[in-house]
């Protein structure tokens, strides 16, 4: 399991992941790894406890639809 972390008062997933991977750019990997507790990637609670990917858990995208 990873690390836990609690979200802060006016943080977004781009800053949870700045803080704590280092890279704002994987929020999508935050998100990804709680999909479950999160309801919209809009919004994200103060006290939401998420779990951080770790280095080999990186979100991949798919093919685009066929054309």
């Amino acid at each position: 399991m990873g690390q836990r972390v609690l979200v802060q008062q006016d943080e977004t997933l781009w800053s949870v992941a700045e803080r704590e991977l280092g890279d704002a750019r994987r929020w999508i990997d935050v998100f990804v790894k709680n999909f479950k507790t999160l309801e919209a990637v809009v919004y994200v609670r103060a006290g939401t406890e998420l779990e951080m990917p770790n280095d080999d858990e990186r979100y991949e995208p798919g093919p685009g639809p066929a054309s």
